[in-house]
């Protein structure tokens, strides 16, 4: 993987609104969920492919919701996975927070530092957050059960079919 201009790796993070990151394992969490509430329930070796993720990594975020009660597992024949809360439960907020830990700024982009202090903030720094209060309150609005509505099947997201 590459670094670049030393900023986290490309095919890792996604920068988002005021230096906010998305990590792969994010956005690979939010399509396991996603996939167990349209299909009611999988194993890890069914997820992954109707994803597009790696089977360990998909084994990897369940066994990690799992841990943290959002998910059951269930083992033997007729085992795999399934929420164990109401999708409309669970925010896009919560996934994140799960994911990756406490969100935070980044950096600020005037300080030598990457550090704004509180004494002395930068310019941006009230836009920086209210941007950061909209987001995490809007990621906050939005459940699993909203996002498994979504059926294009360019996205990875798609619903089964009903035929």
């Amino acid at each position: 993987m590459r670094k670049w201009r030393g900023g986290p790796k490309v095919d890792q993070a996604v920068n988002f609104w005021g230096g906010m990151q998305f990590h792969r394992n994010a956005e690979y969490a939010v399509k396991v969920l996603i996939d167990l509430a349209q299909y009611g329930g999988a194993t890890a070796g069914a997820i992954a492919p109707r994803r597009a993720m790696p089977r360990p990594y998909a084994l990897k975020i369940l066994r990690r919701m799992r841990d943290q009660w959002l998910v059951e597992a269930k083992r033997g024949q007729g085992g795999g996975y399934r929420l164990a809360l109401d999708p409309g439960r669970i925010t896009l907020w919560q996934v994140l927070t799960l994911m990756q830990g406490p969100h935070e700024r980044n950096r600020c982009l005037f300080s030598s530092d990457g550090q704004c202090r509180i004494t002395r903030p930068c310019p941006v720094h009230q836009v920086w957050d209210e941007l950061w209060q909209g987001a995490s309150q809007a990621l906050g609005r939005v459940t699993i059960a909203d996002i498994s509505r979504v059926s294009a099947p360019s996205d990875g997201l798609t619903a089964p079919s009903s035929a």
